[in-house]
């Protein structure tokens, strides 16, 4: 392992092993629809029944009246538990300590999820604006019950937390084990970079052969958000050491801590159905530390960049990724050849070919404004990648949304006029700070 650590920014890999992936676009654990889907037991309001109410209520001149939504109890029936708030900076390993206090057990999974949409707290002063919540797989329904009665309202990170069952998980990390050669140790050092992370591993994990990959993250303006990396071990054995060895070992003062992990996938080039129609490329594979400028500086040497998008997740992490426009589908096919395999800081870049549609500015859900476009929207389907296949709609400077419309239905009805979601540099519309 020794002589493979050479290269300030990534292990080398074995040769004619260079696969390289675009990330998988996480925050500190995947996205909250497809790790757990916890937020499934809230019940939707029948809207057709609460409009007629409302138009009623308003012909007699009643107020309408705020109808409490109902949640589904799933005491006695899942082994998942939800944890809030999680302020930033919050480790897995202090999680699972607080979660010993009750039941004496390691969890089988751990999970921490920021949702820029269901914040904790709204005031952009507080520490629970970007907190997040974790979702905590117990071993046994009984230790979900236990948990709960024990641990809420109980002191945790400095406030108090809140503790109930939620939905069973449909998946959870440790059923990956023997099944993946894929790791993510979270909670690295701001300053560490990938050398310190690669010694760290030959030191502690007990595996004999080099990882095949390293890929880390660091968040590039917050200092408490802590950094990332995946591994793509040798064989599942040593992706097993790594999880078990690596666990509450300390670098550079932060505790790590050390999960399974799908494979990552691949870029899909789309080569085939779109070369030669299409001016914009996806460069995948980026180094983290890579802005616009030089993403657009690689690009220039094929043809004129019209415009260029680096991707970020929804809490401000580089996706290792980047949208390019170029002046015509001559210059785009450069590119996209150019680039492909082009190592840039020890990473080997992936292209493909994708397009934007032209759409309308368009309303969203009433009162809350609309999620306006201002000129052109990416179609997000470009990738072989579930997260990323949400169909997120990117715009090429970000900014406000349009005015909504058209009448939006469920909350905030009526004619939207406030201001849309996100509007961030890259385009990607987002609250989290």
């Amino acid at each position: 392992i020794q002589s493979a650590i050479k290269s300030t920014y990534k292990m080398e890999v074995e040769e004619g092993n260079e696969d390289t992936f675009l990330d998988d676009s996480e925050d500190t654990g995947e996205s909250e629809e497809e790790t757990q889907q916890p937020m499934k037991e809230e019940i939707e309001e029948d809207e057709e029944e609460e409009e007629k109410e409302k138009t009623n209520n308003k012909k007699k001149g009643k107020k309408p009246q705020k109808v409490k939504k109902e949640y589904p109890n799933y005491v006695g029936k899942s082994n998942t538990i939800i944890l809030s708030p999680i302020p930033r900076g919050t480790t897995e390993s202090a999680i699972v300590e607080f979660v010993k206090t009750a039941i004496n057990k390691e969890p089988l999974s751990v999970s921490i999820i920021f949702n820029h949409l269901r914040r904790i707290s709204r005031n952009k002063e507080s520490p629970l604006y970007d907190a997040c919540r974790s979702f905590v797989v117990l071993p046994s329904i009984k230790d979900a019950t236990k948990c709960a009665n024990e641990l809420n309202t109980k002191q945790f990170a400095g406030f108090t937390a809140k503790v109930f069952v939620a939905a069973p998980a449909n998946k959870n990390d440790s059923q990956l084990k023997d099944e993946t050669t894929w790791v993510k140790i979270t909670n690295i050092p701001k300053d560490a970079l990938e050398q310190e992370v690669l010694t760290h591993i030959q030191k502690y994990s007990k595996i004999t052969k080099k990882p095949k990959n390293v890929y880390l993250y660091h968040h590039l303006t917050k200092d408490n958000y802590p950094g990332y990396v995946y591994v793509e071990c040798n064989s599942t054995d040593d992706a097993n050491n790594c999880v078990k060895n690596l666990r509450n070992t300390e670098l550079n003062g932060n505790k790590l801590w050390c999960s399974w992990r799908t494979a990552r996938k691949e870029l899909d080039t789309k080569k085939d159905e779109l070369e030669g129609k299409t001016k914009q490329v996806v460069l995948g594979n980026l180094h983290y530390t890579l802005s616009e400028d030089q993403v657009k500086e690689l690009c220039a040497k094929y043809g004129e960049v019209d415009y260029c998008t680096v991707w970020y997740d929804k809490s401000g992490y580089p996706q290792g990724s980047a949208v390019v426009s170029m002046k015509s589908e001559e210059d785009a096919q450069k590119v996209f050849v150019g680039l492909q395999d082009d190592k840039v800081k020890n990473l080997s870049i992936r292209t493909g070919y994708t397009q934007y549609t032209k759409r309308e500015r368009r309303g969203g859900k009433g009162g809350k404004g609309g999620k306006g476009i201002k000129g052109k929207s990416f179609k997000a389907g470009v990738l072989k990648n579930k997260k990323i296949n949400k169909k997120i709609t990117t715009s090429p400077k970000g900014g406000r949304g349009g005015r909504g419309r058209s009448r939006g239905r469920g909350r905030g009805r009526g004619r939207g006029r406030g201001r849309g979601r996100g509007g961030r540099k890259d385009g990607v519309g987002f609250g989290g700070r």
